[in-house]
């Protein structure tokens, strides 16, 4: 949608005109095209835009288009036709000459003597709402329009202005990217082919919900496309201290790609993304997931090229491995923009080249602009077809969001996002709820923010908070969800207060919680395990903040051993039962006879043995105790009954990784400190900075004949895993590397000897090797089950 303003009067008047014609050339809000055989012609006016009539130096009317009217093309200007005709700005003013389908009397039939320019959106949308013409919006807001690509990146960038007045919510940079590093590459290269990327569908605010908000809309569907488009519009890829915009996501443009690289692509132009979790960039090729990661040895390489040392590098500090001359894709568009041909276009690239903090990629850069003009053509040629074209933006009334609930109980607004979505990256009860919650009340989302940076997403936050601020002392349970129209109809004063409340209370809340439970002295969980309690057992976190909140007498270990306890071991669940009633029990407890380490402790026997002898919380074993009987055995867990009680705690134990960070708690924190567990596109195992490494390879094992059923069973708990960098990791098994394990004997005391026993191996040993290895990660993994069951040995 755009808007004009159009006038009377001769060739020179509109430059001269003052009032809104003045403060229009001032402000360069209107354009003429350089096409225009005269200087008064009609800048292209199309079905959906807003055009104003003046009338002597004045506004009196507006009205919408409901077919084009193209440049020089003043003959047909009378046909354009405008939706309900003619709206007065002051209806004392409907002058005569006013006609009901022209623009007046003097303009109906074009000619010289009428003028048609573009105006700014905001300064149009003002002067309707102004002249208290808002009530005839609705009107428009089922009409589709086209977004130019630069007003999508204006919504994150402030130094890119939306020409057609829409800023639309949507979620920041900062915050990682949810759809695949692949898909953001794949749009650009769409956008630069003009192959369809499909519409966006947009909710306009309200004057009340944009109250604070320098938002007009909110983006029902659409936002990870609209995220990838801002993505390249990144001026300033290595200029900024910030630690946050060191680690950002940042799209590049390989110039000249090896044609060897594009038969592995369905591409035309290869875009290459590095991210905080790969800042080395991806494989080429179209696929997701782990097999789009670069193997240990290329990473070691892309180390090896950015010089940093004992670290992972920044993506400030890297470009992407499988490119042959990549540029920042920022700087490739300001190129484009301020040139007017491909010499121009090459000028501007060898300006930004100088910028380039690599040495070796400048030089390639610098020398590919003096040689390969066809190439740049045809990169030039690309970028002309995406700013050419436009993204269509389809408009959802925002009567949808007021809605009355249906008869099911749920928002009109939720149906919506739950269709919307099921054709995109899906979305989950809470993150619906959270998005609808946005639409009514757009500035809590600053807040949330603010709360659940590098602790969980922030649906879950939103959540946790408002389920806290509802629930009542005296009952004996915590509220439930909170859902569209409990929050919809809560007063404005309650909304004061649950704004305080989350400002002031829950920030303070949650300090508490990080002080008892993040990793320091020794004890403690590391960040990733906390966000991970959070999003995989809220019943958990929300016990902690209520303890938090009632001052608990009660010593960090204890609340350290609860969290342990509660989120390690498993439920046996009765009928009616749900996950949530230890908890629940806990809280109960705590309430009714205050919250000390006795009362605490009391409440969790209750909640291990429970009424009948039906026991909730299981497994809380000493498995220490069992060792001589693994040993007799060989350590062959087949030669145990399925029955056997230990066996159970053992089987749920061996192959929860999450159970190694725990352990590797100290090691995590120090050695990968920047790492945001909170960000969504961080949870993928593939996309943390770590791997869980065999400590003994398998290649090994399988060498090994005899006992192959509990050798393997060894070669995959976690006995003879570790969590160790992405890029120390070894190549898929595929060579013997003791080095790093036996350089961190001393530092990780329960690593076994690798070496020595892969080395026990004979042709004459009718165990051939197994029983060492057995022997060592059974060992092992109860070694490190000790340290959880030392840290929970507390409440027991």
């Amino acid at each position: 949608m755009k808007y004009f303003v159009c006038t009377y009067g001769k060739d020179d008047s509109f430059k001269d005109a003052r009032g809104v014609f003045e403060e229009s050339a001032q402000n360069n809000w209107y354009k003429i095209h350089k096409l225009a055989k005269h200087p008064s012609a009609v800048y292209e006016v199309s079905a959906g835009d807003i055009v104003f009539l003046s009338f002597r130096q004045t506004l009196v009317a507006w009205g919408v288009s409901v077919s084009d009217v193209k440049e020089n093309e003043q003959d047909e200007w009378h046909l354009m036709i405008l939706v309900d005709k003619w709206r007065f700005m002051n209806p004392e003013d409907h002058y005569a000459g006013v006609s009901s389908y022209g623009v007046s009397w003097a303009t109906i039939i074009g000619g010289a003597m009428s003028t048609v320019r573009m105006v700014k959106a905001a300064w149009a949308v003002e002067k309707i709402q102004c002249m208290g013409m808002i009530k005839d919006l609705p009107a428009l807001e089922n009409l589709c329009f086209e977004l130019p690509i630069t007003d999508i990146a204006s919504w994150q960038y402030a130094q890119y202005n939306s020409e057609s007045g829409i800023v639309a919510s949507v979620p920041a940079l900062q915050r990682g990217l949810v759809w695949s590093p692949q898909q953001n590459e794949l749009l650009w290269d769409s956008l630069m082919r003009q192959i369809p990327i499909g519409a966006i569908i947009l909710s306009p605010m309200s004057l009340a919900q944009s109250k604070g908000i320098p938002c007009t809309h909110l983006i029902l569907d659409g936002q990870q496309r609209c995220n990838a488009i801002a993505l390249a519009f990144d001026k300033d890829p290595f200029a900024s201290e910030r630690e946050s915009d060191k680690n950002k996501s940042l799209l590049w443009l390989d110039l000249s790609p090896d044609e060897n690289s594009l038969f592995k692509t369905t591409r035309k132009f290869l875009f290459r993304i590095t991210t905080s979790a790969h800042p080395w960039g991806y494989r080429i090729t179209d696929d997701t997931g782990r097999a789009a990661c670069l193997d240990t040895k290329t990473i070691r390489d892309a180390i090896c090229r950015t010089r940093v040392k004992g670290r992972r590098p920044y993506t400030s500090e890297t470009y992407p491995y499988y490119a042959n001359i990549p540029m920042p894709m920022g700087w490739v568009i300001d190129a484009f923009k301020n040139s007017d041909s491909v010499g121009g276009f090459i000028v501007g690239l060898s300006k930004w080249a100088e910028k380039i903090p690599f040495e070796d990629l400048k030089v390639r850069v610098l020398d590919f602009c003096k040689t390969n003009e066809s190439d740049i053509r045809g990169i030039y040629d690309g970028l002309r077809r995406v700013f050419n074209s436009m993204v269509i933006a389809m408009n959802s009334p925002k009567e949808i969001v007021e809605e009355a609930p249906r008869s099911d109980g749920q928002s009109t607004i939720a149906h919506l996002f739950t269709r919307i979505n099921r054709q995109g990256t899906p979305l989950d009860g809470e993150e619906l709820v959270y998005s609808a919650i946005k639409s009514y009340w757009p500035e809590i989302e600053g807040v949330i923010n603010k709360c659940a940076k590098g602790r969980m997403v922030c649906s879950r936050m939103l959540s946790l908070a408002l389920r806290l601020y509802f629930t009542d002392v005296s009952e004996e349970h915590w509220s439930g969800g909170i859902g569209v129209n409990r929050i919809k109809n809560i007063s404005e004063m309650e909304k004061t207060k649950i704004k305080c409340f989350l400002e002031k209370d829950m920030e303070e809340l949650l300090g508490i919680v990080d002080e008892w439970l993040v990793y320091k002295d020794g004890k403690g969980l590391p960040k990733v395990l906390k966000t991970a309690v959070a999003q995989k057992t809220p019943e958990l976190y929300l016990l902690l903040l209520t303890l938090a909140k009632n001052n608990v007498n009660i010593k960090r270990h204890s609340i350290i051993a609860l969290t342990l306890l509660l989120y390690f071991y498993d439920f046996k669940i009765r009928k009616n039962r749900r996950r949530g009633d230890v908890c629940r029990h806990i809280i109960k407890e705590l309430y009714a006879n205050g919250f000390t380490e006795k009362v605490l402790q009391k409440a969790v026997a209750y909640s291990r043995t429970g009424e009948g002898n039906g026991r909730w919380l299981i497994g809380v074993l000493d498995l220490r105790k069992f060792s001589d009987e693994l040993e007799r055995s060989g350590y062959r867990l087949s030669a145990f009954p399925a029955e056997t009680p230990w066996l159970e705690t053992l089987n749920r134990f061996k192959n929860n990784k999450e159970f190694l960070l725990f352990v590797q708690a100290g090691f995590l924190e120090e050695t990968f400190s920047d790492y945001d567990p909170a960000r969504k596109d961080l949870w993928a195992e593939y996309n943390r900075p770590w791997d869980y490494d065999h400590i003994m390879p398998q290649s090994v094992v399988n060498r090994w004949g005899h006992d192959t059923i509990d050798n393997q069973t060894w070669l995959w708990c976690i006995g003879n895993f570790a969590a160790i960098p992405l890029e120390k990791n070894r190549s898929k098994n595929d060579r013997e590397d003791w080095q790093y394990y036996d350089e961190r004997k001393s530092r990780w005391p329960e690593i076994f000897d690798v070496k020595q026993i892969a080395s026990s191996y004979t042709e004459d040993n009718s165990d051939d090797g197994g029983l060492s290895f057995r022997s060592a990660a059974c060992k092992r993994f109860i070694q490190l089950y000790t340290m959880l069951y030392e840290a929970i040995e507390p409440l027991l």
